[in-house]
C-alpha cells in the first residue's frame, strides 16, 4: 500500500463499474483521498486491499466507520489465484499481465474511466476479481483473465 493507489468498483455480479488511479503524494492527502474514493463508491459491502503498512490504516479505519468488510491480500496471494505461474515469475511480468487482463475486462464491461488501465488501476481490477472469487461471487476466473 503506497501513496500511488489504484481503485476499481464492481457491481453485485462482479462487473467493473469504474476504475482509476491517483498518486496522493503525502499521507495527509492519502487519508482525505480514501474518504473521497469511498464516497464515490457509494454503498459497498466489502473492500479488497493489497499490502500493508501505515497507509492501510486509513482504509481500514474509514471502512470500519462505514461498516464495510475489509479483505487484505498480498500481491502474491491474489496473483496466485488468477495468474498462470509463468505470468507471476517476477513483479514486472505480473504487472504487464495485469494490464493486459484488466484491458480485456474493461472491454467486456465498458466501465466509466479510461479505456486503458495504468498499472495501479489494472492491479486493482485484478485484485477485485480475486476477491469476488474468494467471496464466492464468482465460481471461476473470467475468461478475460486467462487470455
Amino acid at each position: 500500500m503506497g501513496l500511488s493507489t489504484g481503485f476499481a468498483r464492481f457491481d453485485d455480479e462482479c462487473r467493473l463499474l469504474w476504475h482509476g488511479s491517483h498518486n496522493f503524494g503525502a499521507a495527509a492527502r492519502h487519508k482525505r483521498g480514501v474518504i473521497h474514493i469511498l464516497d464515490r463508491a457509494g454503498e459497498v459491502d466489502w473492500l479488497a486491499l493489497e499490502g500493508g503498512g501505515p497507509l492501510l490504516r486509513h482504509w481500514e479505519n474509514e471502512a470500519r466507520r462505514r461498516g464495510i468488510e475489509v479483505l487484505v491480500y498480498s500481491a502474491e496471494e491474489w496473483r496466485e489465484t488468477l495468474f498462470p505461474l509463468r505470468e507471476r515469475a517476477d513483479g514486472e511480468r505480473a504487472k504487464s499481465y495485469a494490464r493486459q487482463a484488466a484491458g480485456r475486462i474493461i472491454l467486456r464491461d465498458g466501465p466509466s474511466g479510461p479505456r486503458e488501465a495504468q498499472a495501479d488501476a489494472a492491479e486493482a481490477i485484478c485484485l477485485g476479481v480475486a476477491a469476488c472469487l474468494d467471496l464466492g461471487l464468482l465460481v471461476e476466473p473470467p475468461d478475460e483473465l486467462t487470455g
